[in-house]
């Protein structure tokens, strides 16, 4: 493994802690919620200036593309995207709406699986492109 490769997954792993944390959040009782949740997300929020290869990000996948490009050049990818939007994503909405918009499951379901998968390609090319 790679200098480059050691400090993605580095990230990676911080990345997977944050996520943790705004999960353990949400099990929080609902008293202290609000407070916890701004605090973790002011430190969120800072993480970029404290670590530069977060800073430096300029694109997706090894060539640092647009999305738009990205999404385009991967076929099953773009077909990934198209069905979730036109298939999943409305019957997430919709159990939301009618569900009184109390699930923050829901919301991060919906979330997740559109923001996922182009993430996770994106990283596995430069993991793939540094080593």
């Amino acid at each position: 493994m790679t200098s480059a490769q050691k400090v993605m997954v580095k990230n990676w792993v911080i990345g997977c802690v944050w996520l943790v944390a705004f999960a353990v959040v949400f099990q929080l009782p609902h008293d202290y919620r609000l407070k916890t949740g701004l605090v973790l997300g002011l430190l969120f929020s800072l993480w970029p200036l404290l670590n530069p290869e977060i800073r430096n990000w300029r694109g997706y996948g090894a060539e640092q593309q647009s999305l738009g490009d990205f999404i385009g050049q991967h076929g099953l990818l773009k077909l990934w995207m198209v069905g979730y939007c036109a298939l999943v994503l409305p019957v997430l909405i919709y159990r939301i709406a009618t569900s009184g918009g109390n699930s923050i499951g829901s919301y991060l379901l919906c979330f997740l699986l559109l923001v996922g998968p182009p993430f996770l390609v994106s990283e596995y090319e430069r993991y793939q492109a540094a080593g």
